[in-house]
């Protein structure tokens, strides 16, 4: 079968790159990236957790910046929506009564918090998929992993 003209001109590399070759300097741990000014107070207090997170886990990266500011202004739209809501669903106009559309951006928000935690590394199944080992510490006692909060009785 012949394929079309554009597929055929594509020229695919062959075999693997030198391990000599060093790698890209973005995908190389990196010290945190500065907060973007133009991020809320909310989602400048979440970009420092999120940022210790990544580097707990040796995923930050200086290409994941402009990810993690994403994240975090999703987080503050999705906290202003939900603060909103608290007041009602329900909102009445001079056509009568309609659903809130603060229900919907929180939705959104929500939705991309969701992909972008995925992307950098901050779900657990995320992380298993990149291959990243999580250091559990053992309790002192293996009773308190599982009565945690309990009193113990002799």
């Amino acid at each position: 079968m012949l394929l079309p003209y554009f597929e055929r001109t594509i020229i695919m590399p062959r075999g693997r790159p030198r391990k000599s070759e060093p790698a890209p300097a973005a995908l190389e741990p990196t010290t945190a990236p500065e907060c973007p000014t133009y991020l809320g107070r909310v989602a400048k207090k979440k970009w420092a957790e999120v940022v210790a997170i990544l580097a707990a886990f040796d995923l930050l990266r200086a290409a994941d910046a402009d990810a993690i500011a994403m994240y975090c202004a999703a987080f503050e739209r999705w906290r202003a929506a939900e603060a909103k809501l608290k007041k009602g669903l329900v909102i009445t106009g001079k056509k009568g009564t309609a659903h809130t559309p603060f229900m919907a951006i929180s939705n959104r928000a929500k939705k991309e918090m969701q992909q972008l935690a995925r992307v950098l590394g901050l779900t657990p199944d995320a992380r298993r998929k990149m291959g990243v080992k999580e250091q559990r510490q053992p309790a002192a006692n293996p009773k308190l992993r599982f009565f945690a909060g309990r009193e113990e009785t002799a």
